[in-house]
């Protein structure tokens, strides 16, 4: 009997690891800083006080958990944490990266539920991957209303379920994106929100999540990506509407002022087209981006159109041994909209970087890029000061130190 217990338990010392093995869990990251100037000229008339800042910036450092255990058949269970630490500040760390959990099979697909980039960041530009947030190009690419309206948030997509398609031939796929709600949480009804004009009390009709509430419609977007590729090019195609419960945020027509609801609910729409082919170390792209957004009036149910406008890029790179040279050019034209008419709401990018790899991991970059508006615009570099004023034209100069691991 003793015999037969010392073997069950021998046995089980092996089957545990193996059983156990199934399941893994992979940390990796990257760390990266900036240090540089960031300075706007052709100031506005009047404008008082200093045009440049000497800064030292967190360069969206992260901590990525990815999980998967396998289920058999080929099918997997997948997890992903992305925490945001920064490297400058004291600022406390969040999971504000993509996160989410899901199913995935080489038959079928992947499916997952969580916050996602959907949509902003599709211009073929592999810039910001080694010089920063400030050079990446969606500052032009993915903005409306002269340069005051992000389409996709510009960033995570929250409240939001994906589907990725396998990949037919290993030449196609496509991802379909939908949210309940692509702002961020609202308030309960009865708790405050902080506003300019000091801190004030919610109403059951300026809550900008919850559809039980809502006294306008219910918010959702959609986000479908279809994708074409090859050993040496890409091109994709990305759809985005979006229509949240009461206002999308960042556009200050519909900020809550006192205790009064908003007056106007927006509606976004973004296309985007990209494609990249390379030649040996060089490699050549280029994007085109519609952006608009419909503002409706809740007393009267008319809408509008408040923002129409395209724009357009060329990403070049060059890479040879362990140096990495980065080109930008990207252009926004006038907004079409009857609100912009005889307005000089036009943009356009210049960003240059090189990048040296020290090593696998480590990578050290300069960078300039600068972003000159027309008279009516108030384009910023991404992840810019806030504070800019039509017209106005930021600049930055840095380097950049990033360790992945």
């Amino acid at each position: 009997m003793n015999k037969k217990l010392i073997a069950v338990a021998v046995a089980g010392m092996f089957v545990a690891p193996a059983a156990f093995a199934q399941t893994t869990v992979t940390i990796t990251g990257k760390v990266m800083t900036s240090f540089g100037q960031y300075k706007v000229s052709n100031r506005a008339a009047g404008t008082t006080g200093s045009s440049s800042e000497t800064q030292v910036r967190d360069e969206s450092s992260r901590i990525l958990f990815l999980m998967r255990e396998d289920l058999g058949g080929g099918m997997a269970a997948i997890g992903k944490f992305d925490l945001r630490f920064g490297t400058s500040d004291g600022g406390v760390g969040g999971n504000t990266g993509e996160s989410y959990v899901g199913l995935t099979s080489p038959s079928w697909g992947t499916i997952a539920l969580g916050k996602f980039d959907f949509h902003y960041g599709n211009s073929a530009s592999f810039t910001g991957v080694h010089a920063g947030l400030q050079t990446n190009p969606t500052s032009i690419m993915d903005v409306a209303g002269a340069g005051l309206a992000p389409i996709a948030n510009q960033t995570r997509t929250n409240n939001a379920i994906r589907y990725g398609s396998p990949k037919f031939g290993n030449m196609f796929e496509v991802i379909v994106g939908y949210s309940a709600n692509p702002t961020a949480a609202s308030a309960a009804v009865g708790a405050t929100v902080a506003t300019a004009g000091g801190t004030v009390a919610t109403t059951t009709a300026n809550q900008n999540e919850n559809d039980l509430r809502s006294t306008v419609r219910k918010g959702s977007a959609w986000n479908v990506q279809p994708k074409l590729y090859g050993k040496n090019w890409e091109a994709s195609y990305s759809y985005w509407s979006a229509k949240p419960d009461v206002a999308i945020n960042g556009v200050s027509t519909t900020s809550v002022t006192g205790s009064a609801p908003p007056t106007t609910v927006v509606k976004h729409r973004g296309d985007s087209l990209y494609g990249w082919y390379m030649w040996g170390g060089l490699r050549f792209g280029l994007a085109y981006n519609r952006s608009k957004v419909d503002t409706t009036t809740i007393a009267t149910g008319a809408t509008a159109n408040s923002s129409n406008r395209s724009a357009w890029g060329i990403p070049i790179s060059y890479n040879w041994g362990n140096h990495n040279i980065y080109f930008d050019y990207n252009r926004a034209a006038r907004d079409k909209a009857a609100g912009f008419a005889g307005l000089d709401t036009k943009a356009r990018l210049l960003g240059l970087t090189y990048a040296y790899d020290l090593s696998k991991r480590t990578t050290a970059a300069l960078s300039f890029v600068q972003i000159k508006n027309g008279a009516n615009a108030t384009y910023n570099l991404f992840s810019g000061n806030a504070g800019l004023v039509a017209g106005e034209d930021p600049r930055s100069i840095h380097v950049t130190l990033q360790h992945r691991y």
